[in-house]
């Protein structure tokens, strides 16, 4: 079944078209290196909280050296608010 990957940031206001570009170029990525459609979501209450969400990983630890490589290389990082980062949350399913 494999993990979820969730990827949650705050992108700078001024930066908010050029991040949505450069974050298109990383799901591109992932799904065609990783076969993995992710998308992107933002907070109802905060719009520049933007949630990336990626399902059925199957290598979980090279997705996420890829994804992270992936947003360093696009300049996707450069795009965040001052002080914010990429929080990268991994989940599995529970076992009954």
């Amino acid at each position: 079944m494999g993990a979820a990957v969730y990827v949650y940031y705050r992108v700078a206001p001024s930066q908010r078209q050029i991040a949505r570009e450069l974050v298109n170029r990383v799901l591109d990525r992932m799904r065609t290196v990783h076969g993995v459609n992710g998308h992107l979501m933002e907070s109802q209450d905060e719009r520049l909280l933007w949630m990336e969400i990626y399902e059925a990983v199957a290598d979980v630890e090279q997705f996420c050296t890829d994804l992270q490589a992936t947003a360093e290389a696009t300049g996707m990082v450069r795009t965040l608010a001052p002080g914010s980062r990429r929080h990268v949350e991994r989940f599995v399913p529970l076992c009954a």
